[in-house]
């Protein structure tokens, strides 16, 4: 069975005055089951993701890292710490600031073994991370990493609709998400379609 996702209202796609048109829509040979960062099995999960979550980091077009969510990165001489700016003009989709607990709660949640996230394998490095501020981050590592940056690139979670650290993966979160993102899910049918909108207050 194929599985249809539409998109509405992609900017550079669509013109003023073509902005009656149709959606642009394409198929995956799979529906994706979920739309969580910590529990991707698919390459179409993946794919929605990449719409729907940020991460601190991503790679420019000559694959190097530059910020995303974050504004700036200050590593400590001895490469053991790091302390990351946020961006403060970045909103969830539901209107909630995009903050420093935010971030602190994404890597607590795929740390927690109870969380069960294949996901957790990605920040094992990262032996501590704390909110210095509303909008900065201090990680401590656990060797010197020589561009923390690089590894910085995992999607963040809203802190504030969840409770605890731990996330189910039967969480309803998991078709109903709320990322910072280009687009938002406006509808997520089970072996049907998904529907995304542009996002406003989006991080791009």
């Amino acid at each position: 069975m194929r599985f249809s996702t539409a998109i509405v209202g992609i900017l550079g796609l669509l013109t003023a005055s073509s902005a009656a048109a149709a959606p642009f829509r394409y198929v995956e040979d799979r529906a994706p089951a979920i739309i969580d960062p910590l529990f991707t099995t698919t390459m179409g999960e993946a794919r929605l993701q990449e719409l729907v979550f940020d991460g601190l980091f991503t790679d420019d077009r000559n694959l190097k890292s530059t910020p995303l969510l974050a504004s700036g990165i200050e590593v400590s001489e001895d490469r053991l710490s790091a302390e990351v700016t946020l961006r403060s003009d970045v909103r969830w989709h539901d209107g909630q600031p995009f903050r420093a607990s935010d971030v602190v709660f994404t890597i607590e949640a795929m740390q927690n073994p109870a969380t069960l996230s294949p996901e957790g394998a990605r920040v094992a490095w990262i032996t501590s991370v704390e909110a210095t501020g509303p909008h900065s981050v201090r990680f401590t590592f656990d060797r010197p990493q020589p561009n923390p940056a690089d590894r910085l690139y995992f999607k963040i979670l809203p802190a504030h609709v969840f409770q605890g650290t731990v996330v189910r993966r039967n969480d309803p979160f998991h078709t109903r998400p709320i990322g910072t993102g280009p687009y938002r899910i406006e509808r997520f049918e089970t072996d049907h379609s998904i529907a995304l909108s542009k996002a406003e207050g989006a991080s791009r």
